[in-house]
């Protein structure tokens, strides 16, 4: 396990990831609950995010964040009791600046997978 810090060579990403979930979750809607119908589960968001230097060149390029069948999502996290603030709180840029500020960053951390499709993974 990796801990990700400013100079971590995927912090970037890792940061735009989280302003990506940070835009997603504050998109939702406070609705009641109601039936998802299979129009909700096809609903595809595409967020800009932070633009970014790419190594192979000085061209400036903006990331992109998809983010698939958001107010499903958002059901299931009222239906656990997790507020908006709360999720968006625990994933968000404030979260990953504050640990910047105190030099903690124990609490972020990279999981490569030991299987064959070599996937990683970033929590909190």
């Amino acid at each position: 396990m990796n801990f990700v810090h400013p100079f971590h060579k995927n912090f970037n990403m890792v940061l735009n990831i989280m302003l990506g979930i940070k835009k997603s979750v504050d998109a939702t809607l406070e609705i009641p609950m109601y039936r998802a119908t299979d129009k909700e589960y096809k609903i595809r968001c595409k967020y800009e995010i932070a633009p970014y230097r790419t190594e192979s060149s000085d061209k400036v390029k903006a990331c992109s964040f998809y983010d698939y069948s958001p107010q499903i999502f958002a059901d299931i996290r009222k239906l656990c009791g997790v507020t908006k603030s709360h999720y968006s709180d625990s994933l968000g840029p404030e979260q990953i600046m504050g640990f910047m500020f105190n030099a903690n960053f124990a609490t972020l951390a990279e999981l490569f997978s030991q299987g064959k499709s070599g996937s990683f993974f970033y929590f909190t």
